[in-house]
């Protein structure tokens, strides 16, 4: 991977992280406890959630065996890390991300395979993609129970994508060849395998805003396009 393409998923997962402190350190107790939009965690849960996601870099190197395997393992590390206290959880998120970024993606080669669920290996620059896809889907979530504002720029939404799209594609790529190409802007295309081999949706790209695309991969919002839902539909989840 270029140093260029490098320092720009630095850049985002700084950005984003940045954000997510933020937002997350603002909360009080009462919307700390608030339910998040379909999920069954709250939103200091979810803050939570995203504290053991940056721990399976710092050390814990569990990993599901299956896609369906990620929801028992979220839950597992969920219910280990039982600290609740907004301000605690905001101080563990700033400190984790900062060895993350400065230390421990500083120096990862992004080009290395690493093991991943499903069996699965993925990237370097590929797992900092999804940790980025944590920080934007999830920030959107606790926005969403809690009434703060929540931007997901569009570059950020364009590189946070291409992580399930590495890894989403290498579990059914030996199954067909067959692949949607979604186009988030000029010259940005990304290409997702067809898990049910024919493309139901259409061979010709698909024009979309990244950050919706994003938040519709991960089943946040529902889209009009027929097209586009039709992709979101065949992919496989993890």
């Amino acid at each position: 991977m270029e140093e260029a393409a490098k320092a720009d998923i630095l850049a985002a997962l700084d950005d984003s992280g940045k954000r997510f402190v933020s937002m997350v350190r603002g909360l009080d107790p009462d919307r700390a406890a608030r339910p998040v939009p379909g999920l069954t965690w709250t939103a200091v849960e979810t803050a939570a959630h995203v504290v053991t996601v940056l721990g399976r870099l710092l050390g814990d190197r569990r990993r599901a065996a299956t896609g369906e395997g990620v929801a028992e393992l979220n839950a597992t590390c969920l219910s280990e890390y039982t600290d609740r206290d907004i301000n605690e959880i905001a101080d563990r998120l700033e400190a984790n991300l900062r060895t993350v970024i400065d230390r421990v993606y500083a120096k990862v080669a992004f080009d290395r395979q690493y093991p991943f669920h499903g069996g699965a290996t993925i990237s370097g620059g590929g797992g900092a993609r999804w940790i980025l896809c944590e920080l934007l889907v999830h920030g959107y979530d606790i926005a969403a129970a809690t009434g703060n504002e929540w931007a997901i720029p569009a570059a950020e939404a364009s590189i946070a994508i291409r992580g399930p799209a590495e890894s989403m594609n290498r579990l059914v790529e030996s199954k067909t060849s067959a692949r949607y190409r979604v186009r988030l802007g000029e010259d940005d295309t990304v290409e997702f395998v067809a898990s049910s081999g024919p493309l139901a949706a259409g061979d010709e790209p698909i024009d979309v805003e990244p950050g919706e695309f994003l938040l519709a991969f991960f089943r946040r919002i529902e889209v009009s396009d027929p097209r586009l839902a039709a992709v979101v539909a065949d992919l496989p989840s993890l």
